[in-house]
């Protein structure tokens, strides 16, 4: 299972790479790429979206083996297309039963965030494997969950992946977090959290956060 998915996230980087100035936003800071050997960048030409990811997710330093029959990869991404950035986190579950994951749980020190109503899609493998993905873009809400992270970089980070019929429990090791942090750095640094952009994806987003039970604002 495990080796089934680092391959799966190869294939994936072996996409047709093109120059990122034939493809990023106009709007984001492109020289940040220049000299980053740490990250991998492919271009999508049909849909004209570059993807930016770090280049240990490649190395499956970012995989959870929860069971012998479940697999979670954690897949932060940057997402480069006009009109909008998005700096996207995702959860990967492959497995051989269907979990119907509807939410994400993160307990940071002393706060609880619920990630509910996220992107949510799945697929079925040849080899009758089952895949889902559960997702969330940033936006003008999450700032305040994305300083908490960068705070607490160095204490326990749980994570549970709600679903229907099942759920995965584990906690961050420190590959995430740098993955999920150097490619935050990357947004920011490019200009992904520039108000004419989180405005626009903060209101087409319908992911809905709770801190403590409270919305975030």
């Amino acid at each position: 299972m495990k080796r089934t998915l680092i391959s799966l996230a190869l294939i994936v980087l072996l996409m047709v790479s093109i120059p990122v100035s034939a493809f990023a936003s106009a709007e984001f800071n492109r020289s940040i790429f220049n000299g980053r050997d740490d990250l991998s960048l492919t271009a999508d030409d049909m849909t004209g979206i570059t993807y930016v990811r770090s280049s240990g997710w490649a190395d499956g330093k970012t995989i959870v083996t929860s069971s012998a029959s479940a697999v979670i990869l954690v897949s932060p991404f940057i997402s480069l297309t006009d009109p909008a950035d998005f700096y996207v986190l995702e959860f990967d579950y492959q497995g051989y039963h269907w979990a119907d994951l509807n939410s994400i749980l993160i307990k940071i020190g002393d706060n609880r965030y619920i990630f509910s109503n996220c992107n949510h899609s799945y697929s079925l493998g040849s080899d009758g494997t089952v895949f889902e993905n559960i997702s969330f873009d940033l936006t003008n809400q999450m700032l305040s969950f994305m300083d908490d992270l960068i705070q607490h970089q160095n204490d326990e980070i749980k994570i549970r992946l709600q679903g229907t019929t099942q759920s995965f429990d584990f906690t961050l090791t420190d590959e995430m977090k740098d993955e999920i942090l150097t490619l935050y750095d990357v947004y920011v640094n490019g200009g992904g959290i520039r108000k004419s952009n989180l405005d626009g994806i903060s209101l087409a987003e319908k992911t809905v956060v709770t801190k403590n039970g409270y919305p975030l604002k």
